[in-house]
């Protein structure tokens, strides 16, 4: 059988081996990139089995917010009560929105060959990949860079590296 062996004092973390920050990277230059800095907000955590409820972005270019977009979207199922405290969003505020399959073209079509950007991009990605993938059978390939891994490896000293928690710190310093 396998046998453990305390080692007093010492403390162990497992850690990823590999630096992932960056989706389907390609050769463009990010300095003439436009970037669609994107949030999702869902019926749970899967971005297999859960459903969009809301997307929310903000398109970039050279410092310039070019366009700004939010949309509700009916995920044809009821919210479970732990979902609508967590976003604000009610089924009354999405019975009349449309459903994925009419709101995912307005979500492509703001999008485009945008550069996309979240923090913690591994799940909006999953989101936007399987509801792009189901309902008009194509791949998304944009791609993206992840803020909280860009976070995690930048600022290896912060304790937590939540969007709210990294906007609150006032040890950075602009030029």
């Amino acid at each position: 059988a396998n046998k453990i062996k305390m080692i007093y004092g010492a403390e162990l973390y497992v850690v990823e081996d590999e630096f992932t920050a960056v989706f389907h990277p390609n050769e463009q230059k990010l300095s003439d990139a436009t970037y669609c800095v994107i949030d999702f907000e869902s019926t749970g955590l899967s971005t297999r089995y859960d459903k969009i409820i809301e997307f929310g972005a903000v398109k970039v270019k050279n410092g310039i917010i070019l366009d700004r977009i939010d949309i509700l979207v009916n995920p044809g199922e009821k919210l479970d009560k732990d979902i609508v405290k967590i976003t604000g969003i009610t089924d009354a505020m999405l019975r009349n929105q449309p459903t994925i399959d009419k709101a995912i073209d307005q979500i492509m079509e703001f999008i485009g060959d945008s550069v996309i950007v979240s923090h913690n991009l591994e799940f909006d990605y999953g989101l936007l990949r399987t509801a792009l993938y189901e309902t008009r059978g194509v791949e998304l390939v944009n791609p993206g860079i992840d803020t909280l891994s860009l976070s995690r490896y930048l600022n290896p000293e912060f304790l937590a590296h939540r969007l709210g928690n990294l906007c609150r710190r006032n040890d950075v310093y602009y030029d």
